[in-house]
């Protein structure tokens, strides 16, 4: 949802047209609870035999990601894959009441032992590798796909509004695998 703003006026315009100039080049995303932009902010709710999933695209920047740890390519391969970053609270845009300035975000454990397993180590390890770019300055951006299961609460149906209950979410996984896109399994 968009929120059009008008912040300026020009004094050699009549103030309606000078708005309507403004309301066509300055239009700010509406600020949710959090004071975090609304953007990247929609659920995809995925049916599932038992419960549903609820999946959100979100973008890392700078101003949003903490990670304390690096992890060589090693330690990620012998830990499975699994590794941990931080999300500022206040750049969060779903409300998580419970938490005071980080969210926890869990890339989760690959268990597998056979051959495929390696490809989708592999596939988080470049994901670890890209959030640190971004960390570092080199990258300005990573887009990835949130699993919000199992830690929140529905708080509106129409439209989905969600809250978190627990300061942990976790990347968006099937089969071991980082899944890196909203909708059905490929």
């Amino acid at each position: 949802m968009l929120h059009i703003q008008c912040k300026t006026k020009i004094s050699i315009f009549p103030s309606i047209f000078a708005c309507l100039i403004c309301t066509v080049f300055v239009l700010t995303p509406l600020s949710s609870v959090n004071g975090a932009d609304e953007k990247s902010y929609k659920i995809h709710v995925k049916k599932g035999k038992k419960q549903d999933y609820y999946h959100m695209e979100y973008v890392l920047t700078a101003d949003n990601l903490i990670m304390t740890e690096a992890k060589s390519a090693l330690n990620l391969v012998n830990d499975g894959g699994k590794f941990t970053v931080h999300i500022k609270k206040n750049a969060f845009p779903l409300a998580a009441p419970s938490c005071k300035e980080r969210i926890e975000l869990i890339m989760p454990m690959t268990k597998s032992t056979h051959l495929s397993a390696l490809k989708k180590i592999r596939k988080k390890r470049e994901l670890h590798n890209a959030l640190w770019e971004v960390v570092n300055g080199t990258r300005k951006e990573q887009k990835i796909i949130l699993e919000i299961n199992p830690y929140f609460k529905i708080v509106n149906q129409a439209p989905i509004e969600l809250e978190l209950t627990k300061c942990s979410i976790y990347f968006r996984t099937a089969r071991d695998a980082y899944v890196d896109y909203i909708g059905n399994l490929n």
